[in-house]
């Protein structure tokens, strides 16, 4: 069982590189899927840039909460058909006049952190299980939980108890990822225990 975490790469440069700014209201966002995600409404959300032109840009933004580009939902619609509700993000761009349509996955959200994950800014002792709020940052290697994945038999997911969604996909799904060649996007094996 194979697991892989989905980032941007910050090392893509890009003619003119593009940082997604800190979303002030991201929250407002997420909102709707507080409930049954069936249901859920594919709500725009408008974000004005008016600094970079969109020369290159990545097929996924994770600064804030994930968001993939056309190419990549074409390939999670393909592949998950109506299994996953997504929510539009529309980015704009005043300098050159023009729009980039990005997408939300509504994943679901696993608890699945296994107690051997390595926190750098914490005793060992403290059970990550316990803690909610994570960040990336806060963690020095991040192992998945055997036991509670083996059942599950998701392809894509979010780990719960972070304060931003983390993207998970399983090796079929990266390997596809791979296979075709989207832009700026970062796959790390992580260890399953």
């Amino acid at each position: 069982m194979d697991y892989f975490l989905v980032t941007q790469d910050d090392e893509f440069k890009g003619d003119k590189v593009f940082k997604l700014p800190r979303f002030t209201n991201y929250k407002n966002l997420l909102k709707t899927y507080d409930f049954d995600y069936s249901k859920a409404l594919e709500n725009e959300f408008l974000y004005v840039e008016d600094e970079y032109a969109f020369k290159k840009y990545k097929d996924i933004y994770t600064s804030e909460f994930p968001i993939i580009s056309e190419n990549f939902y074409a390939f999670f619609k393909e592949f998950f058909k109506d299994n996953i509700v997504f929510k539009n993000v529309i980015i704009t761009d005043n300098e050159v006049s023009s729009q980039l349509k990005y997408y939300y996955p509504a994943l679901n959200k696993v608890d699945c952190l296994n107690k051997e994950t390595k926190l750098n800014s914490f005793n060992t002792d403290i059970d990550v299980n316990r803690l909610k709020d994570l960040d990336l940052n806060m963690i020095d290697e991040l192992i998945l939980d055997y036991d509670k994945l083996t059942n599950l038999n998701l392809d894509a997911f979010y780990i719960e108890n972070f304060k931003k969604d983390i993207m998970i996909v399983n090796l079929y799904i990266a390997e596809l990822i791979l296979r075709k060649r989207l832009n700026g996007v970062a796959l790390k094996r992580l260890r399953v225990k």
